[in-house]
């Protein structure tokens, strides 16, 4: 069996379970593409292609843990039905990406802080000095207010990027890491290129939106992740309305 074929094996498992745990990340992540890319370190999000895909490393894929793993498919689905990789992306990307990264780890970290790998790499509000459960906009002005100490706060987690164990890329060949710590310091460091294919999808954003309508009166389809963030996705997929437009 193939290395493309182990880890589209484990990820389809995830979505199996989430067919009874979490329908709402279940139906997200069928929403998109999934297309292994030697060009990609980890997994990232591309919104500009059509249809849009899901970019993922197998290697990445299989050196994680079925729990670990879980956890990393269900940030890049928030990040969809947050709409944070589509209409809310904006520039300075580094602060935008790191805005996004803390308020998915926010939701997440209820159940993500049971996994060891995980409670040492993933990133809070807390960590910042930062309101907890807030949302990416917020997150991103407090981050612009003090660029340095968001520039301190990486490096303190993830160390410089000069001396990082990241695997690099040439196309090549898919990169390999050497355990399953090493592979998601390199998915949650905001520096990494992932969110490099991020932009506008209004075709995207309204299936997202299709999707959230069609569930929100049913506490029965928003699980053990997607339970704790109904109001802030159900918001994030409210059409607003100005005065003017009115």
């Amino acid at each position: 069996m193939s290395i493309e074929s182990d880890a589209v094996k484990k990820m389809d498992k995830i979505v199996a379970t989430w067919y009874m745990d979490d329908p709402v990340l279940m139906y997200t992540w069928t929403l998109v593409e999934k297309v292994a890319d030697k060009f990609v370190n980890t997994i990232s999000i591309d919104t500009r292609s059509l249809p849009p895909q899901v970019l993922y490393n197998p290697n990445f894929i299989n050196v994680l843990s079925h729990e670990l793993l879980e956890v990393v498919m269900a940030s890049e689905a928030f990040k969809l039905l947050l709409k944070h990789a589509t209409s809310r992306f904006q520039n300075p990307k580094d602060a935008c990406v790191m805005a996004s990264q803390i308020t998915v780890d926010e939701i997440l970290k209820k159940n993500a802080a049971k996994i060891p790998e995980f409670r040492e790499m993933f990133i809070t509000a807390k960590q910042f000095d930062f309101p907890e459960d807030s949302y990416m906009e917020e997150y991103r002005r407090l981050l612009l207010n003090d660029s340095e100490k968001m520039d301190q706060m990486i490096s303190a987690i993830f160390g410089d990027k000069e001396e990082s164990d990241s695997p690099g890329n040439d196309g090549s060949s898919f990169s390999e890491f050497n355990d399953s710590k090493s592979a998601l310091k390199e998915y949650m460091d905001p520096r990494n290129g992932n969110s490099d294919m991020w932009g506008p999808n209004e075709i995207l954003d309204s299936d997202i939106q299709a999707l959230v309508d069609s569930h929100k009166g049913s506490s029965q389809q928003w699980g053990k992740y997607s339970g704790t963030a109904i109001g802030a996705v159900v918001a994030a997929n409210t059409p607003k309305i100005s005065p003017r437009e009115w």
